[in-house]
């Protein structure tokens, strides 16, 4: 993936992409990319991550050169971007480098949004209310 997109990946995000591979999670209302190794929509192929490098390459053109896109939200499209030279993670409006929200790390980000985005589900999976925006 490192050659894909000519970034060398911060080990961090490494951990987190060679454990997981991304995740779709509160469905799919927030991912994190992954490297998808195939685009069959049957059986264990289809639960497969948003590609990273496909996404990436994308939208790049929007933002800085330290920023690498790794994730979205589905309520707004807003993306989720890594700071590679802060390690920060930043929320950015849609096709722009306009950032909405900012957490210290990779660990930080996963953290507080799992734990608010449960706030949004029951224990079944099933949202609350569908028509309230799940962005922070």
């Amino acid at each position: 993936m490192e050659k894909e997109l000519s970034i060398h990946l911060p080990d961090d995000f490494k951990e987190f992409l060679l454990t997981t591979n991304g995740i779709n999670i509160f469905s799919d209302s927030l991912s994190i990319y992954g490297k998808r190794n195939s685009y069959v929509r049957k059986g264990d192929d289809a639960i497969q991550p948003y590609d990273l490098s496909m996404h990436h390459s994308e939208v790049e053109r929007f933002f800085p050169d330290k920023y690498l896109v790794i994730g979205s939200y589905n309520w707004d499209g807003s993306h989720i971007v890594y700071d590679l030279e802060t390690t920060q993670i930043h929320r950015c409006k849609s096709y722009s480098s306009n950032v909405l929200n900012s957490w210290a790390n990779l660990k930080t980000f996963l953290s507080d949004e799992i734990k608010r985005l449960t706030t949004f589900f029951d224990e079944n999976g099933i949202e609350y209310d569908e028509d309230l925006p799940t962005t922070p």
